[in-house]
């Protein structure tokens, strides 16, 4: 080093500051493309617990329109019931594309099953009994209504936990692969 020249100790000290500056701009887009792929993964576990949970909260609604059409006799609550169960069955489907565990798969239809018949319930039985006010009739198939929206509860809180789980996991991969770094 003594018997180098100054212009020569520059240049290589210059070389040094390229070099370093060089390997923290790559470590830095690593880390962000690495970053951006994390998220992603996150932003979809985010929408599919969303998705698990709209569909919960759409069974919930159903069984509210239903329960106003018998205990209040009210027959123009069918519209209501109609629009939740639209908005139940678009929610339902979207969140069916996005399970991809065998297990999912099979909540997924016990759910569907259970929903179309818990729908079946309310035009077929409920509002035409409602219609003729046989109250006795409306409280047996209001108690089978309460069977199919118990599984149709049951499968969503299971998708809901299922999907959460999920996030939690990506989120967990997410810090751990973030105190690697």
């Amino acid at each position: 080093m003594k018997n180098m020249s100054l212009g020569a100790k520059l240049i290589g000290g210059f070389l040094v500051v390229v070099a370093l500056t060089v390997v923290a701009g790559c470590v830095a887009y690593w880390g962000t493309s690495r970053l951006g792929a994390e998220t992603a993964v996150l932003e979809q576990r985010l929408t599919d617990a969303s998705l698990a949970n709209k569909v919960g909260y759409y069974a919930i609604k159903q069984y509210q329109e239903q329960a106003d059409t018998i205990i209040n006799k009210d027959l123009s609550r069918v519209e209501a019931f109609d629009a939740v169960a639209q908005s139940m069955d678009t929610n339902r489907e979207l969140l069916a594309s996005k399970m991809d565990t065998a297990e999912e798969q099979v909540w997924i239809q016990d759910l569907v099953t259970a929903d179309e018949a818990f729908d079946s319930v309310y035009h077929n039985k409920i509002v035409p009994e409602v219609q003729h006010q046989l109250q006795n009739l409306i409280r047996q198939y209001d108690g089978e209504s309460d069977v199919l929206i118990g599984v149709v509860e049951d499968r969503a809180d299971k998708l809901i936990a299922s999907v959460g789980e999920e996030l939690d996991e990506a989120i967990a991969q997410s810090n751990d692969e973030q105190l690697k770094a």
